[in-house]
């Protein structure tokens, strides 16, 4: 293997130091789409948390005298759901 001469060496070390400044200019970038990534997954999970809730929409209706409450789910408009009073507790 032969020897480079001061000038090819000097032309190397500059190849592997603009490699190494792309390299490190790739890892900038690279962690700006993972924080962006980050703010977009926070997002959706608090838009996903939104639709659930408006997707499980409920009215309560009020509490008679004994204490039970009365629930009304849009999703199933046949019915009242009742949650029984007994004890101190539902």
């Amino acid at each position: 293997m032969g020897t480079a001469s001061r000038t090819e060496a000097k032309n190397i070390w500059q190849v592997i130091s603009g490699l190494e400044a792309q390299s490190h200019q790739y890892d900038l970038e690279l962690d700006k789409l993972k924080k962006a990534n980050e703010r977009l997954e926070t997002k959706m999970k608090k838009v996903r948390e939104k639709l659930r809730i408006l997707m499980v929409k409920n009215v309560e209706l009020g509490t008679d005298a004994e204490g039970n409450k009365y629930w009304f789910f849009t999703q199933d408009s046949s019915r009242v759901y009742v949650y029984l009073y007994q004890s101190g507790s539902y």
